[in-house]
């Protein structure tokens, strides 16, 4: 549901940087929730997560600026 969100919200946001780094720093932002609820489980959870974060949102938000 996170990844579903970000793919609509990332494209729509409106910042005077390049698309990639606009999806990053979004992505980033948004999974800081959800790295504070599974720290509390897996402390090494954060590394993982936070890599396919920057990953995954650079990419939706080069996508987003060649399709939307």
């Amino acid at each position: 549901m996170h990844w579903l969100a970000l793919g609509i919200i990332i494209p729509y946001v409106s910042w005077n940087v390049a698309p990639w780094l606009k999806g990053l720093v979004l992505a980033e932002l948004l999974a800081l929730p959800i790295i504070a609820m599974v720290i509390k489980e897996d402390a090494r959870a954060w590394l993982p997560i936070s890599l396919f974060s920057a990953a995954l949102g650079a990419m939706v938000g080069r996508a987003g600026s060649l399709w939307v």
